[in-house]
C-alpha cells in the first residue's frame, strides 16, 4: 500500500494554481490598520452562515413546543451567538 501511496502526486493545474496565488500574495503587506477585521469578518462569514442555518432549525424545531414558549430557543440562539461572537472576533 505504501508503494501505491508514494507514487500518487497532485494534477499539475493545482500545483501551478496555488503557485500563481502564492506569488500574488507573497510579497504584499498590508499598510491599513483595519486589515485584521476585515480577514476576521471574510473568515468567519461560513461560519455565519452555520450559526444563521442553526438558529432556523433549532427555531423550528423548539416552536413546536408551545409549553415552554420560546424561552428555550431564544436562550440557546443568544448563547451560541455570543460563543461565535468571542470565538471569532477575540
Amino acid at each position: 500500500m505504501k508503494e501505491l501511496l508514494t507514487n500518487i502526486r497532485p494534477p499539475k493545474y493545482l500545483r501551478y494554481f496555488f503557485y500563481i496565488i502564492y506569488s500574488f500574495y507573497r510579497n504584499y503587506k498590508s499598510e491599513r490598520t483595519d486589515a485584521h477585521i476585515t480577514a476576521t469578518i471574510f473568515l468567519a462569514f461560513m461560519h455565519m452562515l452555520f450559526f444563521l442555518s442553526l438558529v432556523f432549525i433549532v427555531e423550528d424545531y423548539y416552536s413546536l413546543d408551545t409549553y415552554q414558549g420560546y424561552t428555550n430557543t431564544y436562550l440557546t440562539i443568544f448563547i451560541t451567538g455570543v460563543i461565535f461572537y468571542f470565538g471569532f472576533f477575540f
